[in-house]
């Protein structure tokens, strides 16, 4: 069965993405009155936060691949065993 490929929408490396997005939020923040003329409003803002907090609370890819590297290892050691019985 083939492997599922999963593509991103963008191309950054997450962090890049993170501050990107805390960069454009204290801009906002910091000129919130200009921006209110094009209808931003602090409570946009604030869930923007929400949008940045919950992207950032994902898994990265690094932890991923440390996940995928300890389930390996424990599916080669149980082999290991396994091989160590029959034999």
């Amino acid at each position: 069965m083939p492997k599922k490929v999963e593509t991103r929408l963008y191309s950054m490396a997450d962090s890049q993405l993170k501050q990107l997005a805390d960069g454009l939020k204290t801009t906002i923040t910091r000129d919130l009155a200009d921006f209110a003329t094009r209808n931003i409003t602090a409570t946009q803002l604030a869930t923007y936060q929400t949008w940045i907090d919950a992207f950032d609370a994902t898994s990265t890819d690094e932890e991923l691949l440390g996940s995928v590297t300890v389930a390996t290892a424990t599916k080669n050691e149980v082999a290991e065993n396994i091989r160590k019985v029959i034999c």
